[in-house]
C-alpha cells in the first residue's frame, strides 16, 4: 500500500504478501505429498481435466486373439463393441488449519515445515485409503483366506508361502501381465515374510542374501509395505488426533468404501473383520497382489493451498483440498489374501 509523506513507496504488508505465502505453501505441499504416497504408484492415473462429478469414459479392451493371414484376404479386425467402463470423480477433501502471527511463521521456516509435512500425510493417506476401501469390490474368486479351516469360519494365521504362490498363480492364470505387479501389505504380514527362509535366501532375493533385514522383492515382484493396511476392525481407522475410531477402509461402515460398485466379498458389505465371535480378539488383516491395470483414479484437482484472512480471530486460515476420483478396472489383476495381522 502507498504510504504517505515524508515515506516514498509502499509497505511490504501481510495483504500484499498474501498472494505468494500459499504458492509458497502449495509448492510444499505437492512435494511432500508425492513423498508420501504409497499405493498409487500400483495403480493407475487416468490424465483427466474437468469438474466434480464428471465422468470419465475409457473403453475396456480384453484380450486380443491372433490368427493367421491368409493369402488375398483380409485381416480379422477385433473390437469390443459396449465394452466401455465409466468412473465419476466424486470425492472432494479439505484439510484445513489457522495459524495465528503468520508473519512469524512466514519468517521462520523450520515452523512451516511440520505443518506441510503433517497436511500433506493427511491428503495422501486419503487417497491411500480410498484405494484401499476398493478391495471390497474385489469378487471373492480373487480372495484366499489363510486360516486354521482355510475360511474365514477359522482363526487366522500368519502369511505363508502357500498363500504368496497362490495369489502368483491367479494372475498368471488369467494371463495378468508380469510387469508392473506389487505385493501390498501390512508391517505384521512383512514381518511373517521375514521369518520365511527362503525368501531372504539369495536364491530368492536378487541373487544375494539379505544382509540389512529388508526385501526388495517377492518372487520377483515388488513388496510394498505400508502402515495404511491395519487390521478389519470397526475402530481400527483414526482420522486426526482424538477422533473416535471407525472402521477400516474396505470394512462395512467404513469413510473408505467404494462408491461406484456394490461391496461384495466373503461377508455382506466389506472385508471380513474375523472369526465369528471373536472378531475383536482375532481379527483378519487383508493384504493384495495387483497389476497395476486394476485399479485407476483421476485427479481432477490436484492438491492446491488458499490463504484467507480473519480479522476477527487475528489469524490466518489455510485450506487445502483436493478433488479425484476411483475405481476397480479389472477385478482380475488383484487378489486379496486375509491373514492375521
Amino acid at each position: 500500500m502507498a504510504l504517505h509523506a515524508p515515506y516514498n513507496g509502499s509497505a511490504n504488508t501481510l495483504q500484499a504478501n498474501s498472494a505468494f505465502i500459499p504458492q509458497i505453501w502449495e509448492t510444499e505441499l505437492k512435494k511432500e505429498l508425492d513423498a508420501n504416497f504409497v499405493l498409487t504408484q500400483a495403480s493407475t492415473m487416468v490424465n483427466f481435466s474437468g469438474k466434480k462429478g464428471d465422468t470419465i469414459k475409457v473403453p475396456l479392451i480384453k484380450r486380443m486373439g491372433v490368427f493367421d493371414k491368409l493369402p488375398e484376404t483380409q485381416v480379422r479386425l477385433q473390437s469390443f463393441p459396449g465394452e466401455n467402463w465409466e468412473m465419476k470423480v466424486d470425492k472432494y477433501k479439505e484439510v484445513s488449519f489457522m495459524i495465528e502471527d503468520i508473519l512469524d511463521l512466514q519468517s521462520n521456516f523450520s515452523l512451516r515445515v511440520p505443518y506441510i509435512s503433517e497436511a500433506a500425510y493427511a491428503m495422501a493417506r486419503d487417497i491411500d485409503n480410498s484405494l484401499l476401501g476398493l478391495r471390497a469390490s474385489i469378487p471373492t474368486t480373487q480372495q484366499i483366506v489363510v486360516s486354521s479351516t482355510g475360511t474365514i469360519a477359522g482363526d487366522p494365521a500368519a502369511l505363508d508361502d502357500n498363500a504368496v504362490r497362490a495369489a502368483i498363480q491367479r494372475l498368471d492364470e488369467a494371463n495378468v501381465p508380469q510387469r508392473e505387479r506389487h505385493w501390498i501389505v501390512a508391517v505384521g504380514q512383512y514381518t511373517d515374510l521375514l521369518g520365511i527362509t527362503k525368501f531372504t535366501s539369495k536364491d530368492f532375493v536378487n541373487g544375494a542374501p539379505t544382509s540389512t533385514g529388508v526385501i526388495g522383492t517377492l518372487y520377483g515382484i515388488p513388496v510394498i509395505a505400508t502402515t495404511q493396511i491395519a487390521a478389519n476392525t470397526l475402530n481400527g481407522y483414526i482420522n486426526g488426533e482424538g477422533a473416535t475410531g471407525e472402521p477400516t477402509p474396505g470394512v462395512v461402515g467404513s469413510p473408505y468404501l467404494p462408491t461406484q460398485d456394490t461391496p461384495v466379498g466373503l461377508v455382506s458389505g466389506g472385508l471380513p473383520r474375523g472369526k465369528t465371535g471373536a472378531e475383536v480378539a482375532q481379527p483378519f488383516c487383508t493384504c493384495m497382489l495387483v497389476q497395476k491395470d486394476w485399479a485407476r483414479y483421476a485427479m481432477q484437482k490436484t492438491p492446491s493451498s488458499e490463504m484467507s484472512r480473519e480479522n476477527l480471530y487475528q489469524a490466518d486460515v489455510l485450506v487445502n483440498t483436493q478433488v479425484y476420483g476411483m475405481r476397480v478396472y479389472r477385478p482380475d489383476h488383484c487378489v486379496l489374501i486375509h491373514t492375521a495381522p
